[in-house]
Parts: C-alpha cells; structure tokens; sequence
C-alpha cells in the first residue's frame, strides 16, 4: 500500500547562481495578509544574491511515493481522497472562499427572512458548493486518464508502470513518433524517457549500455519530432554539454542537490563555449553530417532527420564507430526497462 507524501520546503537560493538569497525589502503586515488572501502563498518581499541577480525563494516542497502506515480499511478512501484533492487542476486562493462564504451568507439572510432556514446552514452550503466545484476540476477530461492512473499507482506502483510502457509501446510502433537506435547493439537496452502531452509523442529517447551493471549509458539516441525549434535545441544541448563538463560541487547535504546543479551552472556557463564542429555518422544506411561537440571522453551530435532532428550522446564509443537505424519496435528497450525496475524491486 502506498502514498504520496510532501516532503520539507526547499532552500532560499538563487535558482540561477545557487548562491544564497538574502532580502532587500520584506513586505509589511498588511501586505503578507493581502498576499495570502489573494494568492494562497507567502509573501516573500525583493531578494537578491551576490551576483546580483533577482532570487526566487518562494518556498515549495516536494512529493515522493513512500508506503503508507495506515491500516488497511482506512488506507483506501484516506489515500484516494488525499490524491484527488492533489491532482485538482484548478486550486482556488483564500479570497475564493471569503467571497463564496459572503455570498452564502447574504443568500442566508434573504433565506432566513423568508424560509426560516438558518442563515449559516445556507453559507456553509454555499462554502461547501464552492470547494466542491474546485473539487471536480480533478475530473476534467484532460485530466481523468491522468489521474485514474495515479489512483492505480497507489495500490499497485510496479503493475501501474508496467501498463504505462505496455501501452506506450503500442503508440510508438503504431507510428505516434520516429524512433532510433544503434545498429545491431548486443548490449542491455532502456528507456530513456520521452515528452508530450495526452496522446501526442514529441520526443523519445532510447538507452544503450554495454552491460548491467553500467550507471552510464554508451550511447543515447534521442529523436525531435519538428515542432522542436532547431536553435532552441542547439542551444539547450550546448548548455548541457558545458554543464557536464564541469565537476560536480560537493556537499555533505543530500537535500542540498538543487543548488549544486545550479552553481555547476553557473560556473560552466561563465566558460567560453566550445567550437561546433562536423562529423558524419550512418542513418539507415545513408551518412549523414552532424554538427557536433566533443570532449575525451564522450559527444553529442545533432541533425535533421526524417522531418525532426536527431541527437546522439555517447561515453567512450567514436562517432564513426557505429551506426544508427530506424526501430520498428521498441518492445525490446521497454522490456529492458521493466527488467531493470524488477531488479531494482528485488533489491530494495
């Protein structure tokens, strides 16, 4: 039986150095109370840092799956409730519910005069509409197949995932997005990940390892369908590129991850960027010119493709010591991936 559960608020840092924020003006009474009631959250007042940029530190939390505690007759409605309230698509503000209890309160009063029905029935009535209302926006049809699979999820996390991928590889093959791989790889294969929304596949990642026990791909092939802008993608890649080759801060606090990678960011990005360059690797037969960034120990390349864009990483292996091709199936790459996750089971 599982759940999800919040955990603590994230640290006041500046989200793009990591440096710590400190405050330049702190809002007054008057203002925090305004804040909250019009928009459900602390008022956090003018922060900075020492690299001067404007920080963000309004406080968040994260969320993660853990196994619930609860006894068995009260863990399904309890954890049900729990992620329908979660999974509200709309989320009213304080002031919803001054207005809806003002409201219901006027409506009272008329109530009262007329009908003799208590007056604060009819606003509690009223009140209750209103978080009903908010309530439902949990059920909107964009939502629903969303949140039915996060209810499995629940009871059943593994049999849930396995679906997902069932189900995902179904829309692959049947052509919901180009799909790419190395050429006659014998090692493990994975999931990599992919983006969209609903039905649409706008990116998908296939993983390529030389065995099981490698924390490290060799090689990850990544396709863009073409409502990637190809600069953005560029740029993003580039980016990443410079990031991984900087050395990772250290830090003795687990919690403390997110303003590492952000102080990795900002210390690659202060670097001179390094040259694209031109290196041709075969695609269904057919050698193709990638622009390319590379260091010792590993690349990423990019090129249009099929009518989307192509991008290849690799650790250790030579552009021109492989090839990419077309998959029709990926059955292999998510039976790779239910495999990892069972060993991954077994051993936790």
């Amino acid at each position: 039986m599982w759940r999800f559960r919040s955990g603590g608020p994230s640290a006041g840092y500046c989200r793009e150095c990591g440096e710590d924020a400190f405050p330049i003006s702190r809002p007054g009474p008057f203002e925090r109370v305004r804040h909250f009631v019009c928009y459900g959250m602390p008022a956090t007042g003018s922060w900075s840092c020492p690299n001067g940029h404007e920080a963000d530190v309004t406080i968040g939390s994260t969320r993660t799956l853990t196994a619930s505690r609860l006894p068995g007759r009260l863990w399904v409605p309890v954890e049900a409730a729990r992620m329908i309230y979660y999974e509200r698509t709309v989320v009213p503000v304080p002031l919803t519910y001054l207005v809806a209890l003002a409201v219901g309160a006027v409506l009272g009063a008329v109530f009262d005069i007329w009908l003799a029905w208590p007056w604060w029935l009819v606003a509690l009535g009223v009140l209750a509409a209103v978080w009903l209302l908010f309530l439902a926006s949990a059920f909107r049809a964009d939502n629903r197949r969303h949140l039915f699979g996060r209810l499995r999820y629940l009871k059943d996390p593994h049999g849930q995932h396995r679906r997902e991928l069932e189900e995902f590889k179904s829309r692959v093959n049947a052509g919901g997005i180009a799909a790419y791989g190395v050429a006659g790889w014998e090692g493990p294969l994975r999931l990599g990940g992919w983006t969209g929304r609903d039905t649409e596949i706008s990116s998908l990642r296939l993983v390529h390892l030389t065995s099981r026990d490698d924390e490290m791909a060799a090689i990850e092939v990544e396709y863009h369908s073409a409502e990637r802008h190809y600069q953005q993608l560029h740029d993003e890649l580039l980016e990443d590129f410079m990031v991984q080759s900087m050395e990772l801060p250290e830090s003795t606090e687990p919690r403390d991850l997110g303003r590492r990678m952000q102080q990795r960011r900002w210390q690659a990005l202060q670097q001179s960027p390094p040259p694209w360059e031109e290196a041709s690797i075969e695609v269904d037969g057919i050698a193709v010119a990638f622009e390319i960034l590379a260091r010792s120990d590993a690349f990423v390349t990019v090129a249009p493709v099929g009518g989307g864009y192509l991008v290849v990483e690799a650790h250790g292996p030579e552009p021109g010591s492989f090839a990419i091709a077309t998959v029709d199936d990926i059955g292999p790459y998510v039976e790779g991936t239910l495999a990892a996750m069972e060993a991954h089971r077994r051993e936790v």
